[in-house]
């Protein structure tokens, strides 16, 4: 028998939370690229994604891109920006939609959606997925606001 409970290592609970807070911001950064790509003013792109999950930012993002960049190179890099976004995506949904539980030798472990049982992460290594998700939002958001990105949106054809 497995027992749910709240972790009360504040450390492990900390570091969750920043992989949340992480993601939160790709997803807001996702909603930006949006906006960018379509030129549409904030309040519109913002309300018009509101609720939509990182998987169908990614596909709207990549869709909109292929409307108005022809540039071959730009597409490429762009998708392998969001192929990155999707794979710390994947791994956060894991962290957070699996189960937490104590098992009846007293152990914490994860349970996935195959019934298997996996290790707690430490600390170290959700602040690496943390990490990892940040240096991806800052990659994405430079290259919407004055990057490879915002150069292509600028001299696209008509």
């Amino acid at each position: 028998m497995s027992d749910l409970y709240i972790l009360d290592d504040v450390q492990l609970l900390a570091a969750v939370g920043r992989v949340a807070v992480r993601h939160g911001q790709l997803d807001r950064v996702l909603r930006l690229t949006i906006k960018s790509v379509t030129a549409q003013g904030l309040r519109k792109a913002l309300d018009s994604t509101k609720r939509t999950g990182s998987a169908d930012l990614r596909k709207r993002v990549m869709a909109e891109a292929r409307k108005k960049i022809r540039d071959a190179d730009t597409k490429s890099r762009l998708e392998r920006l969001l192929g990155q976004a999707c794979e710390l995506t994947e791994r956060r949904n894991r962290l957070v939609h699996d189960v937490w539980v104590r098992d009846g030798a007293g152990n914490h472990v994860i349970i996935d959606d195959e019934h298997k049982r996996k290790p707690v992460p430490t600390p170290m290594r959700l602040d690496d997925l943390a990490n990892a998700i940040h240096r991806v939002t800052v990659e994405l958001n430079d290259a919407r606001l004055n990057g490879f990105l915002a150069e292509a949106l600028t001299r696209r054809q008509p």
